[in-house]
C-alpha cells in the first residue's frame, strides 16, 4: 500500500467489524460515531470502555472454574444504563466461554496490528479475552458485543485480523449477545486480503468526511 496510507487513522478491529457488519445505509452514521469516540478519548474528555468492569468480573468468574460470585455481583452493582447490556451480554458471553474450554482468562499484555505486505499499520487488534484452555494452549478472543447480530462476512474480518496479528495462535470471535462462536476452521469463514482492503478504504474515505 502507499505511504499515504502512514497519516490516516488506523482503526481498531472492533469498529471495522461493525463497520462491516451494518447495512450501507448505516456505516456512515456508524463511522461518525466511532470519530466521536475517538476524539472524545484523545481530547482526554470522559470516555470509559463500557463493558470493562463486565469483562473483568467475568474473567475472574472463569478462573474460579465458574463457580465464583464474581459476576453477579458486578451486575448487580452496574447502573440501570448498564444493567441490561450487561445482563445480555453476559447470558451469550459465558457459555460460549464455557464451551471453548476456558480455564483461565486475562487482558492482552499490548495491542497488536494487522499490517500489510509492507509492515505499515492497518488495524488495530486488542483482544478482550486471552483464554487458557484445557490442553494449556492460549486464544485470543475478540467479543462482538454490540445490538446487533456480527455477520458472518464481519466475522471472517476479525479472525483475519487476529490471525495476522497474532501468527500460529488459536484465535476465536464470540458474537456475545447471541452466544455463538466463531472460529477460522468453521464453514464459510473467510475473508481475503482483498476484501478487508476494500472494506478498509471505504470505511476510510467515510472517517475523513467524518469531522
Amino acid at each position: 500500500m502507499s505511504g499515504e496510507r502512514q497519516e490516516r487513522h488506523i482503526p481498531s478491529a472492533t469498529h471495522l467489524a461493525e463497520f462491516v457488519a451494518l447495512k450501507s445505509a448505516r456505516r456512515p452514521a456508524c463511522v461518525r460515531k466511532h470519530y466521536r469516540q475517538v476524539v472524545a478519548a484523545s481530547d482526554q474528555r470522559q470516555f470509559a470502555y463500557f463493558y470493562g468492569r463486565l469483562f473483568a468480573a467475568i474473567r475472574r468468574h472463569v478462573r474460579s472454574g465458574f463457580t465464583s460470585d464474581d459476576l453477579s455481583r458486578a451486575l448487580t452493582a452496574a447502573t440501570p444504563q448498564q444493567r441490561p447490556s450487561f445482563e445480555e451480554v453476559a447470558e451469550g458471553l459465558v457459555p460460549a466461554l464455557r464451551s471453548l474450554g476456558a480455564v483461565d482468562g486475562r487482558t492482552a499484555r499490548n495491542r497488536r496490528y494487522y499490517d500489510d505486505h509492507d509492515g505499515e499499520h492497518l488495524v488495530s487488534v486488542y483482544p478482550q479475552f486471552v483464554l487458557t484452555l484445557q490442553d494449556h494452549s492460549d486464544m485470543f478472543v475478540h467479543v462482538h458485543t454490540a445490538k446487533e447480530p456480527l455477520t458472518p462476512g464481519a466475522a471472517a474480518v476479525v479472525l483475519e485480523l487476529l490471525s495476522g496479528a497474532y501468527p500460529g495462535e488459536r484465535v476465536a470471535v464470540i458474537d456475545a449477545r447471541r452466544g455463538a462462536v466463531m472460529l477460522p476452521q468453521s464453514r464459510g469463514v473467510r475473508a481475503s486480503e482483498a476484501a478487508i482492503t476494500a472494506y478498509l478504504d471505504a470505511y476510510l474515505t467515510l472517517w475523513e468526511t467524518a469531522a
